[in-house]
């Protein structure tokens, strides 16, 4: 279990010493890479970029509790050149890296919260097996949510499933829905570069029913399988009451059509069957 500040807790005091343009920002001593969950902030002195810098490097020492591969740098402050500050690096990978690390920490937390060791050590034993064949960095973030969802699914009934996404959702800040969980958990997605972007047509059904669709979601991993934790756990995090009626437990997610670029899902909202698809569900080809 982790100890001390969580991963979205230090990233959010990181959040609050930032700007929008400071001169000074902070890269490995050894290698002059910008560094997550700092690689696109800028500071506005030397002082509150160096709080920043120790506050990166714990969060890369907590990270590595869970993944061992994490690289270890050397968080220094530098200033910026101009150029720099107009050439900055995409956005769009650092924040989809970070949100991988909140979501597989908080479930690795949750697992280990209700007793679930022999699952938490599958997951790594198929990361690192995974691992041998991925170099890019940010796909191995993608190939441990991936390996997270499928050991989930194998190895827990979708009651423990539940309690287990529920205690993850809960350790990440909570959001605000405005009464659609749906929408608004995919437009997070969206934000975070998880998906390109989404479509949800309502169901005429006796049950509150959501037909989604899910354009380039980087999480999947063929034309067959979904992993759908990362949605589950987003579906979960509001703040004023708009999540499903009866908690994860009325929560299901099943099979639809799809496409290489595309898939789509069936979300039920306080359903009176058990949970379904909570980690991962199958999804068949529309072409």
């Amino acid at each position: 279990m982790m100890v001390g500040r969580s991963l979205n807790e230090i990233r959010g005091r990181i959040d609050a010493l930032s700007g929008d343009d400071g001169p000074y920002g902070i890269v490995c001593a050894r290698t002059g890479e910008r560094v997550v969950p700092v690689a696109d902030a800028r500071f506005e002195d030397r002082e509150t970029a160096a709080e920043a810098a120790a506050l990166a490097e714990e969060y890369r020492a907590a990270l590595r509790r869970y993944d061992p591969r994490v690289m270890v740098h050397d968080p220094i402050v530098s200033e910026m050149a101009a150029s720099s500050l107009s050439e900055a690096d995409d956005p769009t990978a650092s924040t989809f890296v970070a949100f991988c690390h909140d979501v597989a920490a908080a479930v690795f937390e949750a697992l280990s919260v209700h007793d679930h060791g022999t699952v938490e050590d599958a997951v790594m034993e198929s990361y690192f097996d995974a691992a041998e064949s991925v170099a890019d960095r940010d796909e191995l973030c993608v190939e441990l949510l991936r390996c997270m969802a499928r050991d989930i699914d194998d190895r827990l009934s979708p009651r423990r499933q539940a309690r287990v996404v529920e205690t993850a959702a809960a350790t990440l800040s909570s959001v605000e829905t405005a009464g659609r969980p749906v929408e608004a958990a995919l437009a997070r997605l969206r934000e975070k570069s998880v998906v390109d972007g989404y479509a949800v047509e309502p169901v005429d059904s006796g049950e509150d029913v959501r037909r989604i669709t899910l354009e380039g979601y980087r999480l999947r991993d063929d034309r067959r399988t979904v992993p759908t934790l990362p949605v589950v756990v987003e579906l979960l995090r509001d703040s004023d009451g708009g999540g499903p009626a009866g908690g994860v437990a009325s929560l299901s997610l099943t099979e639809g059509a799809g496409t290489a670029s595309s898939c789509r899902l069936t979300v039920t909202l306080g359903g009176r069957d058990r949970p379904r698809g909570l980690s991962s569900v199958r999804v068949g080809n529309s072409a």
